[in-house]
């Protein structure tokens, strides 16, 4: 952890620090520097290396010289407070009954923040969201909307802004959650009532519905969960909301997760995830195209907000007929701990966010060569590395690029991804397999800005967010005969287009790949293994290296090669069985001694089964890799 942490020692003077915390997933911390400059950004996720870590950063916190903060914009109302009018100019799909909540923070919130030493300045979380879009965009002028499934202290999940380089952002509509529909929450509960993880797994919906057909009798009960949504508010429910052992987490009562299932009949998974897609894409549509109708003046549209984190919704927008489309880059909620510094340094110095073009804001690579050396690695520090990593994939390789600082958000940028020939449909299978990954979910491809339009069909509109790998685009007949491994079942595909100045080591590859094999298409997948974070340090790329039993690994400017370390992936494999191991029996002893809330017992109990099942699986495919690469590196 020292090493990531790191990141922040070289940050300039007088920076605003912008954190998201709220108690429950998605924890992030940003700096702004005082001329409106985004220096440095990292979810919690990436330094704990617990998936969505919603917990305090402290360690992140301790990392950072008080002396150099201005204050410290926390992206949430200071207080709960229902507005005195709710309605919507643009949201069209009312409750049955308006819903009566009490969404105010709980005291440990309060607490938490005592910890700081800085002044605080609060910043709404939607007006966080639409700060962050807006700015990033470096757009003069332009509607920002926000959408997703709400948070304390707010009445609202959503909005619109008008964003103005001079004026900075004034809303134009609000959307209450006491009144209107939302199509984000309603997402979140079909992703758990289909037997996965809400606010984590829904881009596997997405994934899913292209292998579905939309069934009229599943839009009918949806329509009504949507505007009845009652009928799943017991879903889900906390666990350990604002600890700090235990990471909070959303969970699913398995109980109310098959009585839903049962009202969706005998539909497939997915017909059921088709019918969901459908369902939100018209009520995102209609929202966007009402929008739009009602300022015919303004063509730049930006998104924020969990919703948008759905890319064929993106798509769809791109179609509205906007001039240009920005997707921030982290428009979940670790994004708002950016949009609240840039907020507050407008708000209160006038002081206009600057552009981004890139999301290079986490962690560097720190002491390779001694990380190396400590686990007795063999590495070699070759002359032209980015037309030796290109020959290997061309020879049908799979290997993992660790370079620079991190990206912030989900995508991995091709500073944390692995790569590998798009040219055979069959890759898709084993790197699921290496990564333990469900097998539906598309690759996405990584492809040079000038190729761009050689392989998809890409809107000018969707230029800069396809450089985020925010938004699918249809693949053209050359795509679909080249790179099979990228293109969706749907035939569409969700590109990162990198330039030269952006992404000069990936566009290096990609011009020695596509001289030795004529394809300009590569597979970029994020470096990590299945339900871990996006890998932070040394420590973190060498485990996920040998555990996957990847090819070959680029750290920084050093090339690991796997066949000349065979038996340090063996020592690397025994240690995961331990780990897992050491999981089971923690989650044994907490069933046995009776510790969980008689609501989880149910939940626990088949986690425990599930774990158990994947344990013996893993670690019988484990030992045989154990005794076949020890094997190996003896007969060598």
């Amino acid at each position: 952890m020292e090493g990531v942490l790191r990141a922040f020692e070289d940050i300039p003077d007088d920076c605003v620090l912008g954190l998201n915390y709220s108690g429950m997933h998605d924890t992030a911390v940003a700096l702004v520097d005082r001329s409106g400059k985004l220096v440095r950004a990292v979810a919690l996720e990436r330094i704990s290396r617990v998936k969505q870590d919603g917990r305090w950063p402290r360690e992140i916190l301790r990392s950072i010289p008080a002396s150099k903060l201005k204050y410290v914009a926390v992206a949430v109302a200071e207080r709960y407070a229902p507005p005195e009018r709710d309605a919507s100019r643009f949201l069209v799909e009312e409750l049955t009954k308006p819903a009566r909540f009490d969404r105010s923070h709980q005291p440990e919130f309060y607490s938490a923040l005592s910890a700081l030493e800085k002044e605080i300045v609060f910043v709404p979380h939607h007006l966080s969201h639409a700060s962050s879009a807006f700015w990033a965009s470096g757009y003069d002028e332009a509607l920002a909307i926000v959408y997703d499934g709400g948070m304390s202290n707010e009445h609202w999940f959503g909005g619109v802004w008008r964003g103005s380089r001079r004026d900075g952002l004034s809303a134009i509509d609000l959307f209450s959650a006491a009144r209107y529909a939302n199509v984000a929450q309603l997402y979140a509960a079909v992703t758990g009532v289909l037997g996965f993880e809400p606010l984590r797994h829904e881009g596997k919906l997405t994934g899913l519905a292209a292998f579905g057909k939309v069934n009229d009798a599943c839009l009918d009960v949806l329509r009504a969960w949507l505007v009845e949504p009652e009928n799943h508010h017991e879903l889900t429910y906390w666990r350990s909301p604002h600890g700090q052992a235990q990471t909070p987490k959303l969970c699913v009562d398995a109980r109310v997760r098959d009585r839903l299932r049962a009202c969706l009949g005998d539909a497939s998974a997915a017909d059921v995830a088709a019918s969901l897609q459908h369902l939100v894409e018209e009520h995102v549509v209609a929202l966007v195209g009402s929008v739009l109708a009602t300022h015919p003046g303004v063509k730049r549209l930006c998104l924020s907000g969990g919703l948008f984190a759905n890319v064929k919704i993106n798509q769809r927008v791109s179609e509205l007929g906007v001039d240009e489309l920005f997707v921030f880059p982290a428009m979940a909620d670790d994004g708002v701990s950016v949009g609240a510094a840039w907020q507050a340094l407008f708000d209160r110095e006038k002081v206009p966010g600057a552009p981004i073009d890139h999301v290079f804001l986490g962690p560097n690579l720190y002491a390779e060569r001694q990380g190396l050396q400590a686990e007795g690695v063999r590495f070699s520090e070759p002359e032209n590395l980015a037309k030796l990593v290109a020959e290997r994939l061309a020879r049908g390789e799979v290997g993992a690029i660790v370079r620079g600082r991190s990206e912030f958000g989900p995508r991995a940028l091709c500073n944390r991804s692995i790569l590998a020939s798009a040219e055979r449909k069959e890759v898709n299978d084993s790197l699921n397999k290496r990564l333990r990954r469900t097998e539906f979910m598309p690759f996405a491809p990584v492809v040079r800005e000038e190729d761009a339009d050689r392989y998809f069909t890409l809107p000018a509109c969707a230029r800069k967010a396809a450089e985020y790998m925010t938004i699918t685009a249809p693949c053209l007949p050359v795509a679909i005969q080249q790179a099979p491994a990228v293109v969706h079942v749907d035939e569409t595909a969700r590109p990162q287009v990198a330039s030269r100045e952006r992404h000069g080591f990936a566009h290096e590859v990609l011009s020695e790949y596509e001289r030795l094999t004529g394809c300009g298409l590569l597979v970029n997948t994020s470096f990590n293994i299945h339900e871990e974070p996006i890998v932070a340090s040394v420590e973190d790329a060498l485990r996920g290296f040998f555990e996957a039993g990847l090819d070959f690994l680029v750290l920084g400017e050093l090339l690991v090669q796997r066949e000349e370390n065979l038996a340090v992936e063996a020592s690397f494999l025994r240690r995961k069985i331990e780990k897992s191991e050491r999981e089971a029996r923690a989650l044994q002893r907490a069933l046995d001694q009776k510790t969980l809330e008689a609501q989880e017992l149910a939940g626990a109990t088949e986690a425990y089964r599930d774990l158990k099942a994947r344990i013996d699986r893993v670690d019988r495919s484990l030992g045989v890799r154990i005794v076949a690469l020890l094997r190996g590196y003896q007969g060598a």
